[in-house]
């Protein structure tokens, strides 16, 4: 329940050396739901405890910090949690409140934020970031420095920020994890997704993606040409939506590899 001691409060290291952990809980739900293992056979998700600051905004680091709430630097969620603030924001969206979303980018190639969640659940390659209706997603920042567990408030600066410097990749691959319930690598049709479904609606609220890097979509299914799994490896960018200062690489589609408009 809300509240709980045993809330991300389990551990992944024992005397130095990571643990096997199952992949489920005891409902065969992922076993790591909140950036860190909670105690006891069950997992809680928390996506009610998402929220942003003051201004409507949330914040997302690769490995995340604090409760992983989302509403500081201080408490950052980390990249396996990076749908869900989304998904938080979006909610948020249609109320008609500022929704922006930041994510830290790195100088090292390794941190790639990769998809783990399905647009449609019946399709098993459509892992994607599904961006809703209303939100803004604002990449390449740099997240700043912790001295002894406490924020340095030296991240996070509109005249720093650098996409091209602090990438924030956004992948259509899908990894395994530790405690995730995905057990091989599966290739998204697409790297984001405005709006949800398969991403050709019209969107009513426009939502915003900038600077940020789109890779490793591959939109060529067999279904025949015109099918959305055949279009827009990095997205498919339907009216509403819109891409700014991002890099779009490294994808592949029947039309439009990069982006389809």
């Amino acid at each position: 329940i809300a509240g709980s001691s045993c809330i991300n409060k389990g551990t992944e290291v024992v005397d130095g050396k990571i643990l096997d952990l199952p992949s489920t809980d005891m409902d065969y739900t992922n076993r790591i739901k909140d950036c860190t293992v909670d105690i006891g056979a069950y997992e809680r998700d928390n996506e009610d405890t998402t929220t942003p600051d003051g201004n409507g905004v949330y914040y997302v680091t690769f490995t995340g910090f604090g409760n992983a709430s989302a509403n500081s630097p201080e408490n950052a969620a980390c990249a396996d949690k990076l749908q869900t603030v989304l998904n938080a924001a979006g909610e948020r969206a249609a109320k008609e409140q500022t929704a922006i979303v930041k994510i830290a980018g790195y100088e090292d190639a390794n941190f790639v934020y990769h998809a783990n969640t399905l647009s449609d659940p019946d399709n098993p390659q459509s892992y994607t970031f599904v961006v809703p209706e209303g939100v803004t997603v604002m990449g390449g920042y740099f997240e700043g420095t912790f001295t002894y567990g406490k924020y340095n408030d030296d991240g996070w600066s509109e005249e720093d920020r650098d996409a091209m410097t602090y990438r924030t990749v956004l992948s259509a691959e899908a990894v395994p994890t530790q405690g995730s319930t995905i057990t091989q690598n599966v290739i998204g049709y697409h790297a984001v997704t405005f709006g949800g479904g398969d991403g050709t609606s019209a969107l009513t609220k426009g939502a915003t993606i900038d600077g940020v890097w789109l890779v490793d979509g591959s939109a060529t299914s067999l279904a025949g040409q015109g099918n959305p799994a055949t279009r827009g490896g990095g997205a498919i960018v339907p009216a509403g939506g819109h891409v700014r200062n991002c890099v779009v690489t490294g994808n592949a589609a029947v039309d439009g590899g990069g982006l389809y408009l």
